[in-house]
């Protein structure tokens, strides 16, 4: 005990009991045992050695409560630092103070002299400005054209009610609609942990719920989006531009939206975040909707007014960079201006229409073959651009194009710094005929009583500890590739989806050789594309499962965004995060329309009792309310 006393007083700076243990408890120690084995401890002696001890292990106790009072005092200063930073998150676009000094923090580096106390003055202005708000919560985008969204997340406290029927909340607020503004809005019941529900709102005369996701944080709750209305929306085709002269797209013959919408993107006029002002802007329109064939319409109109115009395509693939050769040949571009930087092209090629992998143009100076400025950027999956995609949003920021089009079907952070200048829904993609409708199915699945332990021990080791980053991800790829999810899979496909195309999406490329080969003994081959498969293993996957040769494709991230197979119509989705750009990005792949195909399923595979639970909800918050959506 000694030695193990020593190091505590010496962690805690006890010197003087640090001293005393090194100088006389020792000795005392080794006098009692030599005087017992050579037969001179009196029972004198043993008694002043044995009081000695006991003042000994007052000190030991002394320093262990002081450890635990420490110890103590530490977390509690550790749980302020983690909610402070936490809760600056959301003001770090509006205040880079906070953000620098919330990395300084995350990467481990000790705050120094008043660094923190400036924090929380600076955050503490940031939230008594945000709560101000809160009297009238703003909705700002169309959602099911009768509800708009929240447009940024907007904190609340009100006191809660437990209630037969659940937890109901008395608070005060205007909903802002396509048709107006509905003022005080006050009776809410909650539905669970990720929904709320309004009753009795009244739209354009007529009564409805509103069902609006937020997110859970404390004492507050975020709202985050309309996510379902009773009311059905109203959904109708855009109207043909009649002054629009179709003939410069020939062979292309526009959709409705196409038609109507081009002259506003061209025309378009835009101020960017860094004051920069361009003309074009973001095009959001889903997977099926005919982007690149609007872009072809672009070029075609830019050669009609400037026959040497130029062009560079920015896209994140190699199958994408293909796939937009392909269609601009098809449709009267001619192939030999067409070169490639990146991905197919082995040595860059900058021609008159370049066609680049994103990650090959960051962080550079571009410049088409004339030496002049691009007259036409095009960036497709543009979500790619944004400052959260590594340097990828220093293409547009650090260079100048004549105009810009940039096209998602999931904006997100960079339509906050580009903004949208024309968007399609789905439903109007269905309504004119060019996305099928489609079913999706939530399969929710029990663990072992010992594999939920595990989960829940995870969980609260990562709750306990200021770095939970590494635990979270453990338990991720704990339950995104758990085993019984992936025999899920498998029977689904033998039991339902034998006839079908489907495409699988995985979290990890060891998932995926698991899946194929418990596919495989059952007879059953499944085609793969990720990251470690060389080039021509990828193109002879993609090309099996298009020719229709294998009928199951299955993959991690690397199939979920530019995938175009138009006959595939069912997706499995086993692994993924909560957001819902990922759930939008892998339903687009089975939308497309196919000659046969009137409709296509969504599976979502997930662990009961576990986040996966809510992540399904959460991804769901985009899904419009034509879709017939159900849990088995």
């Amino acid at each position: 005990m000694a030695m193990g006393v020593l190091g505590l007083a010496k962690s805690l700076y006890e010197w003087d009991i640090y001293n005393k243990w090194k100088l006389k408890i020792k000795t005392v120690e080794t006098q009692r045992k030599k005087l017992d084995e050579d037969g001179y401890l009196t029972d004198d002696k043993a008694t002043k050695m044995e009081e000695f001890m006991v003042e000994a292990q007052k000190d030991y106790e002394y320093l262990l409560d002081l450890q635990q009072k420490k110890e103590a005092e530490k977390k509690a200063e550790s749980d302020k630092y983690k909610a402070a930073m936490d809760a600056s998150v959301e003001f770090h676009n509006k205040n880079p103070f906070l953000k620098d000094i919330y990395n300084q923090w995350k990467m481990g580096y000790t705050l120094k002299g008043n660094q923190f106390p400036a924090f929380e003055k600076a955050l503490a202005r940031e939230i008594a400005e945000r709560d101000s708000k809160i009297a009238s919560i703003g909705l700002a985008e169309v959602v099911n054209k009768d509800i708009e969204a929240v447009g940024i997340p907007i904190n609340f406290r009100s006191a809660s009610l437990n209630t037969k029927k659940g937890v109901s909340e008395k608070i005060s607020f205007d909903l802002k609609t396509a048709k107006g503004v509905i003022p005080n809005i006050s009776t809410v019941e909650w539905d669970g942990r990720n929904f709320r529900l309004i009753k009795d709102v009244m739209v354009d005369g007529r009564e409805q719920t509103v069902k609006i996701q937020y997110v859970f944080t404390g004492q507050y709750r975020n709202l985050k989006n309309v996510v379902e209305t009773s009311l059905k929306p109203i959904v109708k085709l855009t109207a043909i531009d009649p002054t629009l002269d179709v003939s410069i797209f020939a062979p292309i013959k526009p959709r409705n939206w196409q038609s109507g919408g081009f002259n506003k993107w061209w025309n378009a006029s835009v101020t960017l975040t860094n004051g920069r002002v361009i003309l074009g802007g973001i095009v959001q329109a889903g997977t099926g909707a005919g982007k690149t064939v609007f872009g072809i319409m672009a070029m075609k109109k830019l050669f009609n007014v400037k026959p040497d115009g130029t062009v560079l395509v920015s896209v994140p693939t190699i199958e994408l960079q293909r796939q937009w050769k392909a269609e601009m040949v098809k449709f009267g571009i001619p192939e030999g201006i067409i070169t490639y930087v990146g991905g197919d092209g082995g040595q860059d090629s900058w021609g008159q229409v370049t066609i680049a992998i994103v990650n090959s143009l960051r962080n550079r100076t571009i410049k088409a073959p004339n030496g002049q400025d691009y007259d036409l950027f095009i960036g497709d999956e543009a979500h790619h651009l944004s400052d959260e995609a590594e340097n990828n949003f220093t293409v547009w920021s650090q260079n100048n194009f004549g105009r810009m089009l940039l096209f998602s079907a999931t904006p997100g952070r960079i339509g906050d710094q580009i903004p949208v200048v024309l968007k399609v829904t789905q439903e109007e993609l269905q309504l004119e005929g060019s996305l099928v409708n489609y079913d999706v199915y939530n399969i929710g699945l029990e663990m072992s009583d010992k594999d939920y332990e595990e989960y829940e021990d995870l969980t609260a080791r990562a709750n306990a500890s200021d770095r939970p980053e590494y635990l979270l991800g453990v338990r991720y790829r704990f339950i995104s590739n758990h085993e019984v999810k992936v025999d899920a899979a498998v029977n689904l496909i033998k039991n339902e989806l034998k006839d079908r195309k489907v495409i699988v999406f995985f979290t990890t490329i060891k998932t995926v050789n698991e899946f194929k080969d418990k596919l495989a003994s059952s007879g059953i081959i499944a085609a793969a594309i990720h990251s470690k498969m060389g080039k021509k293993d990828r193109e002879q996957s993609f090309k099996d499962f298009e020719s229709g040769k294998i009928k199951i494709l299955t993959g991690a991230f690397a199939i979920g965004e530019g995938l175009n197979v138009p006959d595939a119509d069912a997706a499995i989705i086993v692994g993924g995060t909560s957001k819902e750009r990922e759930f939008i990005q892998r339903a687009g792949r089975v939308l497309r329309v196919a000659p046969g195909k009137n409709a296509a399923t969504i599976y979502q595979i997930y662990i009961k009792r576990t986040m996966e639970e809510n992540w399904v909800k959460s991804r769901l918050s985009s899904v419009p309310a034509n879709v017939n959506v159900r849990i088995l």
